[in-house]
């Protein structure tokens, strides 16, 4: 295993399959990442892509929420760096962030995501797109984030990743198969304590082109996922299957076996069909409720995600519940981009709420817009606006991420950016009552105050 502490060393950086001069620069703030895609979205892309979960975890044992993200260098260079900083509940700061890997590449794919095992030790799963490698790493020491060991160095694009409470780890991926890398395919493995990996015994779960979002409750998984066709940008449809077993097995989602590999667009997982419908969804969020049935949070648009502007419309922000017998389908509110992202999440009282950029910024019809704040009190049914979080941006806010196992101050984080030129980059976090903070971008000690926006 690589150790490193804040900054890599050379011989780790050397193993990157991307070239160029490396500076460490661990510790000096939060500044997220900026990145486009060929005119489809762009701007300030630190909690991009919506594919990588968990991104945030709140502890309890050390009542620190901690949370990755992808920043750029102090010298502005647009070159991804995949960092974890961490709130303290108990004194209401947020840590020096450490820098776990410098990417040589500024492409927001790379962004990781974290899980905490049972002994606090805190994983991050470094993505990988195309030519660029993927990593696992592992904390030194539990709910610590100033240095890791680099576990695996291999091809990992959107993984997703889980740990069960007898320290199994799950973890969900996509490859990107037949040539010109445009059919992505779902694959997942395990590790019985996620320091040792073997992706050649992977369980292959899905043919043809998917996005997918999962989720874990009580040891059961659920995914679900939409239907991204070979050679076209339109995804489509909505499925949902479950495991009891860490992904060995899949079921429907009223128990029915699924045959691996899954064959699409027709299979007996389907929850509802777009493609009749001729709509496209864009999926945003997979959570559980009470009793531990799914809850999905997705765009349903008009158009694929080159279909920008009004000509796209309507789109909504829509949830599908499963009530233990049949799934229910209720509109939250209308959105003007089908990357227009955020998450859902329900406390313990039974009130819902969802919180991403669905009001338009200063750019409208381009990625994100205004943060606000949604509430059902009856499941899902309506909605209300709870609070607008941020308005008169000069840039656009978006995709906003909401800790697993969230604790009440430190609700969600994102980040914001000019959708029309490239440009800086602030990371933003705000309480579970609405009151926002942005992350300073310059810090000189381990422990700082957040700053308060008005």
């Amino acid at each position: 295993m690589k150790r490193f502490t804040g900054a890599i060393n050379t011989m780790l950086f050397l193993s990157c399959l991307l070239t160029t001069a490396f500076s460490a620069q661990t510790g000096d703030g939060y500044r997220g990442i900026w990145y486009e895609i060929g005119g489809a979205y762009s701007g300030g892309m630190a909690t991009y892509p919506q594919h990588q979960m968990p991104m945030a975890v709140y502890a309890p044992a050390a009542q620190k929420t901690f949370f990755v993200y992808g920043g750029e260098s102090a010298d502005g260079r647009k070159n991804l760096q995949m960092m974890i900083g961490a709130f303290d509940h108990q004194k209401k700061l947020l840590a020096n962030p450490t820098l776990v890997r410098d990417c040589a590449t500024n492409d927001a794919h790379a962004n990781p995501c974290m899980a905490i095992d049972t002994k606090g030790h805190i994983f991050i799963y470094c993505a990988a797109r195309h030519k660029f490698s993927g990593r696992i790493y592992r904390s030194c020491k539990p709910y610590d984030i100033s240095a890791f060991d680099q576990l695996v160095d291999t091809y990992m694009p959107y993984p997703q990743a889980w740990i069960a409470d007898d320290g199994r780890h799950f973890l969900k991926y996509t490859r990107y198969n037949k040539g010109n890398g445009s059919v992505r395919e779902i694959y997942s493995t395990v590790s019985q304590n996620g320091t040792a990996w073997d992706f050649k015994k992977s369980t292959k779960i899905a043919n043809d082109g998917h996005y997918a979002a999962t989720t874990l409750h009580q040891g059961r998984l659920w995914m679900t996922l939409n239907w991204h066709k070979s050679g076209s940008d339109k995804r489509t449809n909505l499925y949902v299957i479950r495991s009891d077993d860490l992904g060995t097995s899949w079921q429907t989602t009223d128990g029915k076996p699924v045959s691996l590999p899954m064959n699409f667009p027709e299979t007996p997982s389907l929850i509802r069909d777009y493609l009749t419908e001729k709509k496209f969804i864009y999926l945003n969020d997979l959570i559980t409720d009470a009793k531990g049935n799914p809850v999905i949070l997705y765009v349903e648009a008009s158009g694929g995600s080159k279909s920008q502007g009004p000509k796209g419309d309507p789109r909504r922000w829509m949830t599908a519940r499963y009530d233990g017998k049949q799934w229910h389908f209720h509109p939250i509110c209308t959105v003007d981009h089908n990357y227009d992202y955020g998450n859902l999440r329900i406390d313990t009282k039974g009130i819902w709420r969802a919180i991403g950029a669905t009001d338009a910024g200063p750019h409208p019809y381009t990625t994100g817009g205004e943060v606000v704040l949604w509430e059902s009190r009856d499941t899902g049914v309506t909605w209300k606006r709870a609070k607008a979080l941020t308005k008169n941006s000069q840039r656009n806010h978006s995709y906003v991420r909401v800790p697993t196992n969230f604790a009440p101050e430190f609700f969600g984080y994102w980040a914001d950016g000019d959708t029309t030129q490239c440009s800086e980059s602030d990371l933003y976090f705000c309480d579970w009552d609405g009151n926002l903070f942005r992350m300073p971008r310059k810090i000189a000690k381990p422990w700082v105050q957040p700053i308060p926006v008005p």
